[in-house]
């Protein structure tokens, strides 16, 4: 509610393009070179935030989400859904976490809820669900059945990343439910 104390409830909508590196909210960052979509965000003046992100371009995928926050009441309550298909799973990682362990086409879906007076607290009851499905991916920097190859030899050594090295894979695909801030997978 704080932080929404100056906004005047006026609603702002049109095409978003990302032509550097990174798109800044307050204190939080997107990191998103080349994304480009439609973006809508409404307010009301009574403390009802509504965005939606239409036909986004992303790591040659597409995009889409939405996201309401209503500080109607005295906790906030968050609520958001999103989904992409096609986009390139280790551009997207790398950009947003440095994590380059695996490649491929990604398609995921998530829906996610969670009400709170702070966003730890709001983080912390955050429930849902959601899947990712990598196609055509690799994971990246290890060889598995070489190294399976050199077991078999008596050769134990460590299991060290190395650059050129991968293991290809057809679809690696989860499903996951989120509880309590927390995302688990039975896959």
């Amino acid at each position: 509610p704080e932080a929404l104390a100056g906004f005047d409830g006026t609603g702002v909508s049109g095409r978003l393009e990302i032509s550097g590196h990174e798109l800044v909210f307050a204190d939080g960052k997107i990191t998103a070179p080349g994304a480009d979509g439609e973006f809508s965000a409404f307010a009301d003046f009574d403390g009802h935030i509504r965005a939606k992100l239409d036909r986004l371009a992303l790591h040659g995928g597409e995009a889409q989400g939405s996201v309401t926050l209503d500080t109607r009441q005295s906790e906030a309550v968050l609520a958001g859904s999103f989904k992409m298909t096609g986009v390139d799973h280790l551009a997207l990682a790398k950009t947003m976490s440095g994590f380059d362990w695996l490649s491929g086409r990604a398609d995921a879906e998530f829906e996610v809820a969670g009400g709170g007076a702070s966003l730890d607290k709001l983080v912390s009851t955050l429930r849902g669900q959601g899947q990712l499905s990598l196609t055509d991916g690799a994971v990246e920097g290890l060889d598995l059945p070489l190294i399976v190859a050199k077991a078999r030899e008596g050769e134990f050594g460590k299991w060290r990343r190395e650059a050129g090295r991968r293991t290809a894979f057809d679809r690696l695909s989860a499903s996951f439910t989120i509880e309590n801030g927390v995302a688990e997978t039975k896959d």
